[in-house]
This record gives C-alpha cells, sequence and structure tokens, in this order.
C-alpha cells in the first residue's frame, strides 16, 4: 500500500524520522512528509549572515509585530506595494 503524504507534528515527526531510517521498505512507500515543527536549532551556527541577522532578532520581531505578520515570505496589500517601490528598475536599491 502507497501512502501519498503525512502532516505531522512535533511528536510525530520524530517517530517517522526513526521509522523511516529503522524501517527503510518504508521509504519507498510514502511519496511526501511535512514536518510543522523545527528540525534543528540555530544556538551554534556560524554562518557570517545568520550571525549578523541574529544581532538584529528583537527588530525583526518588531516589525513583524508592526505589519501584523507572522509568516515566512508573506504577501499582502501593503507588502506588494513596498515591493513594487523598492525593487522596480527605476529603484534606487
Amino acid at each position: 500500500m502507497k501512502i501519498n503524504c503525512f502532516i505531522l507534528d512535533i511528536h510525530s515527526e520524530q517517530l517517522f524520522f526513526t521509522l523511516c531510517s529503522e524501517k527503510t521498505q518504508y521509504k519507498d512507500k510514502i511519496k511526501a512528509m511535512f514536518s510543522l515543527a523545527p528540525i534543528a536549532f540555530l544556538k551554534h551556527m556560524i554562518s557570517p549572515l545568520l550571525l549578523v541577522v541574529s544581532k538584529f532578532r528583537t527588530a525583526i520581531l518588531a516589525l513583524y509585530n508592526i505589519l501584523n505578520t507572522y509568516e515566512f515570505l508573506p504577501r499582502n496589500k501593503f507588502l506588494a506595494q513596498l515591493g513594487d517601490t523598492l525593487c522596480n528598475d527605476n529603484s534606487t536599491f
């Protein structure tokens, strides 16, 4: 039997990863898995870009709160207008 996809929370994803690593025959039976929880932590990151971004974490979170946006790559009227203004061919950016 082939299973099309799984949508898992933090507890189920751990079981899923364990199942697929221990019982490799299940890998071929599952088409997709969507994890709704983090699989890694950035506590010991070494990327210079992420280190710089992490310095501005509080400001970035404040901006998200001001914009009432809590998504990764959100799309709404304000952000669309801002993007059109800043990223057009005549923009100085």
